[in-house]
């Protein structure tokens, strides 16, 4: 009898939260494994949207941290400030994005040429947009993207193609290259990643800004 009694005190009890904790671990873990798939699909379309979704989703977050961490620390300098300060100081914080959005895009595309912003950034200085390299086509590589050398692209099977492959004598294997407007690419990412960050920021720094507005005691 005694026994069955310590049997019974050792049966472990799993609380609501215990189940709910257990639930959103394996979630993640079947999320995260459903993205995996939907990486590596084999349509390029899904592939191609599925990173698409990943890229925006990491930006819109990366932008909410930095914005709060920046709002944060700006509300914390202005707190014996009037209200009417603290809309103007607001309303200048989200300008300060929209014209940061506006000269790095500018300058990215080439649109801005001053002297003294090309002196400052060498590598935004628009060479030759048009211009086709060869640049290593396969995926599963770490140097996947990159541009091969003089050297390199004279052991390319078939350069007057678009698509060939590339026979990397050092390791005695076939890599698949494409051709590609290599500084064109370049330019539309930084673009699409410096846009999208700061127009998100400057998105959530007009809504604090507004509503400081809101609060305002007419």
């Amino acid at each position: 009898g005694e026994e069955g009694e310590e049997g019974e005190e050792e049966k472990e009890h799993f609380t609501r939260a215990d189940i709910e904790v257990s639930g959103m671990l394996i979630g993640a873990v079947l999320f995260v494994v459903g993205l995996f798939y939907l990486v590596n699909w084999d349509d390029d379309d899904i592939r191609l949207y599925s990173m698409n979704i990943i890229s925006m989703t990491m930006s819109i977050f990366s932008a909410v941290l930095m914005y709060q961490g920046i709002n944060n620390m700006i509300e914390s300098y202005m707190e014996e400030y009037s209200d009417m300060a603290k809309i103007a100081v607001q309303f200048a914080h989200c300008s300060i994005y929209i014209l940061v959005m506006q000269l790095l895009i500018g300058m990215i595309s080439g649109v801005i040429e001053s002297p003294l912003l090309q002196r400052c950034f060498k590598g935004l200085v628009v060479q030759n947009l048009d211009k086709e390299s060869w640049t290593i086509a396969d995926g599963l590589r770490s140097d996947f993207g990159r541009m091969l050398t003089e050297a390199e692209v004279k052991q390319v099977r078939s350069p007057d193609k678009k698509f060939s492959v590339w026979e990397d004598t050092k390791f005695k294997i076939e890599v698949p290259v494409a051709k590609h407007r290599v500084e064109l690419q370049w330019r539309r990412r930084w673009m699409r990643c410096w846009g999208m960050l700061l127009a998100h920021m400057s998105g959530f720094a007009a809504i604090s800004a507004g509503g400081e507005l809101q609060h305002l005691e007419v």
